[in-house]
């Protein structure tokens, strides 16, 4: 009887968790506006979603203060240190990190290293992931969303102190288009 209590807890542990993290980051993440472009699939088991290609996706050095830690491979967890504009409306890197940040009051969010171009040959970039590349919306929106222009899109997301990050927001200028209703 004991073991299939302790099972029991084992089982809601196990399910509770990725909940919990998700959790956390919606009550210690600050918002941050994020540039994006838009374009919409439909899944079969999922739904209607809006694929998510932030800006911050693709990062070559003359869009940071100083340069990437060298010997990034893909697969490398890295750490983008974030900028506010001074208007608010967009958030851009400035710094790349290879180890996760101390508590020094700056916006960072986490990413892994999905491709490194460019060497001798021609300008180097660096493609991240955020694990921010999809929004589910309500069946038969996401077409509607995919004729608004890009350049008027942005994508509020919540990033926590570790820099974890989750989507919260798909807006438009100021009007909330989308938001993400599940923990």
């Amino acid at each position: 009887m004991i073991r299939f209590g302790a099972l029991g807890i084992i089982l809601v542990a196990l399910i509770m968790t990725p909940l919990i993290d998700r959790l956390s980051v919606h009550m210690a993440g600050e918002p941050v506006r994020l540039a994006l472009r838009p374009v919409d699939p439909r899944d079969l088991f999922r739904g209607d979603y809006v694929i998510l290609n932030l800006a911050i996706t693709t990062i070559r050095p003359d869009d940071l203060t100083g340069s990437w830690p060298e010997g990034l491979k893909v697969g490398d967890p890295v750490w983008v240190q974030l900028s506010k504009s001074e208007d608010g409306l967009v958030a851009k890197p400035v710094l790349i990190a290879a180890n996760p940040p101390g508590e020094d009051g700056e916006l960072w969010i986490q990413g892994t290293v999905d491709r490194v171009r460019g060497t001798d040959s021609g300008a180097p970039s660096l493609q991240l992931s955020y694990g921010l590349d999809a929004f589910f919306v309500p069946e038969g929106e996401g077409l509607a969303i995919e004729t608004l222009d890009p350049e008027e899109l942005a994508l509020i997301v919540l990033v926590d102190p570790r820099g974890k990050s989750l989507p919260y927001r798909l807006v438009k200028g100021d009007e909330v288009l989308l938001e993400d209703a599940g923990l």
